[in-house]
Protein backbone atom coordinates (compact mmCIF):
# COMPACT_ATOMS: atom_id res chain seq x y z
CA UNK A 1 0.00 0.00 0.00
CA UNK A 2 2.92 2.37 0.41
CA UNK A 3 3.51 2.79 -2.94
CA UNK A 4 -0.07 4.12 -3.72
CA UNK A 5 -1.41 7.67 -3.69
CA UNK A 6 -4.97 8.80 -3.78
CA UNK A 7 -6.48 12.54 -4.12
CA UNK A 8 -9.93 10.87 -2.62
CA UNK A 9 -10.60 7.55 -0.29
CA UNK A 10 -13.83 6.78 0.33
CA UNK A 11 -15.78 3.53 1.65
CA UNK A 12 -18.05 3.01 4.76
CA UNK A 13 -17.78 0.92 7.71
CA UNK A 14 -20.35 -0.80 10.70
CA UNK A 15 -20.31 2.28 12.91
CA UNK A 16 -19.69 5.95 13.65
CA UNK A 17 -19.37 6.79 17.39
CA UNK A 18 -18.17 10.50 18.85
CA UNK A 19 -15.02 7.67 19.28
CA UNK A 20 -14.45 7.45 15.62
CA UNK A 21 -15.59 4.75 12.90
CA UNK A 22 -15.64 1.24 13.78
CA UNK A 23 -15.89 -1.82 12.08
CA UNK A 24 -15.82 -5.91 12.83
CA UNK A 25 -13.30 -7.14 10.28
CA UNK A 26 -9.56 -6.77 11.14
CA UNK A 27 -8.01 -6.87 8.12
CA UNK A 28 -10.58 -4.48 6.49
CA UNK A 29 -10.06 -2.18 9.19
CA UNK A 30 -6.01 -2.40 8.50
CA UNK A 31 -6.93 -1.82 4.41
CA UNK A 32 -9.51 1.16 5.01
CA UNK A 33 -6.31 2.79 7.52
CA UNK A 34 -3.60 1.99 5.29
CA UNK A 35 -5.03 3.62 2.00
CA UNK A 36 -6.83 6.55 4.27
CA UNK A 37 -2.78 7.42 5.42
CA UNK A 38 -2.15 8.01 1.94
CA UNK A 39 -4.91 10.08 1.07
CA UNK A 40 -5.37 13.98 0.91
CA UNK A 41 -9.37 13.68 1.49
CA UNK A 42 -10.59 10.58 3.42
CA UNK A 43 -14.40 10.51 3.02
CA UNK A 44 -16.61 7.77 5.12
CA UNK A 45 -20.12 7.19 3.58
CA UNK A 46 -22.81 5.50 6.18
CA UNK A 47 -26.39 5.24 6.55
CA UNK A 48 -28.22 6.72 9.93
CA UNK A 49 -28.74 3.06 10.89
CA UNK A 50 -24.78 2.74 11.71
CA UNK A 51 -24.83 5.93 14.34
CA UNK A 52 -23.97 5.37 17.60
CA UNK A 53 -22.66 2.34 16.91
CA UNK A 54 -19.30 0.85 18.10
CA UNK A 55 -17.93 -2.40 16.85
CA UNK A 56 -14.96 -4.37 17.20
CA UNK A 57 -12.29 -2.12 16.39
CA UNK A 58 -11.71 1.34 15.40
CA UNK A 59 -10.99 1.66 12.02
CA UNK A 60 -9.87 5.51 12.63
CA UNK A 61 -10.45 8.61 14.90
CA UNK A 62 -13.01 11.54 13.76
CA UNK A 63 -10.04 13.76 13.46
CA UNK A 64 -8.56 11.76 10.91
CA UNK A 65 -11.70 12.06 8.78
CA UNK A 66 -12.39 14.69 5.82
CA UNK A 67 -15.61 14.43 4.88
CA UNK A 68 -18.52 12.15 6.31
CA UNK A 69 -21.91 11.54 3.70
CA UNK A 70 -24.43 10.16 5.64
CA UNK A 71 -28.66 10.20 4.64
CA UNK A 72 -29.95 11.48 7.91
CA UNK A 73 -28.49 14.70 10.04
CA UNK A 74 -26.25 13.19 12.83
CA UNK A 75 -27.36 12.75 16.66
CA UNK A 76 -26.48 16.16 18.04
CA UNK A 77 -23.86 14.94 20.32
CA UNK A 78 -22.65 13.01 16.71
CA UNK A 79 -22.67 16.06 15.32
CA UNK A 80 -20.78 18.18 17.47
CA UNK A 81 -17.57 15.91 17.60
CA UNK A 82 -17.52 16.01 14.14
CA UNK A 83 -17.98 19.55 14.07
CA UNK A 84 -15.25 19.50 16.44
CA UNK A 85 -12.64 17.29 14.71
CA UNK A 86 -13.18 19.66 11.10
CA UNK A 87 -15.40 17.32 9.42
CA UNK A 88 -17.71 18.44 6.39
CA UNK A 89 -20.92 16.29 7.12
CA UNK A 90 -22.87 15.93 3.49
CA UNK A 91 -26.56 14.45 4.08
CA UNK A 92 -27.39 13.18 0.60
Amino acid sequence: MARFHANVAFTSAGGITEGGVTDVDSNACWIKRSMFQRAERRLFMMDNAKFNVRLLEIVMPLTDLTDLVVDKPLPAKLAEAAKAAGITTVVA
